[in-house]
């Protein structure tokens, strides 16, 4: 069983959801270095909930879940760091725009 109050599970849905809303306004903004390495934060605080998860659930299908979410978000922020690193570099002159295609298909906008 796991040890993990309801409460908490409660805080951390909560904050996993406040970070999507907020990348999904972060990726409705210009594209540039400074909207990638915003996204890249955002992701960051992502594998630190999870990490929080982890460190106090006692289930292992919580663990490998925490971590499989953890991963997937610092890999996506290391993503993003790099975007925003070659922005910087090249003044973000003519690179594509990959990240915001999915997000407006399912919007319904023109991807």
């Amino acid at each position: 069983m796991s040890a993990i109050s309801t409460s908490v599970i409660g805080v951390l849905d909560t904050l996993v959801d406040q970070l999507q809303r907020l990348r999904e306004c972060a990726l409705a903004d210009a594209p540039g270095a400074r909207r990638s390495a915003r996204i890249a934060e955002l992701y960051e605080q992502e594998a630190r909930a999870w990490l929080l998860l982890f460190e106090r659930s006692r289930s292992r299908l919580h663990w490998r879940a925490a971590l499989s979410a953890q991963a997937h978000a610092r890999a996506c922020a290391r993503s993003w760091r790099s975007r925003a690193a070659t922005e910087a570099a090249l003044g973000a002159r003519d690179l594509p725009e990959r990240a915001e295609t999915p997000l407006r298909a399912v919007a319904g906008g023109v991807a």
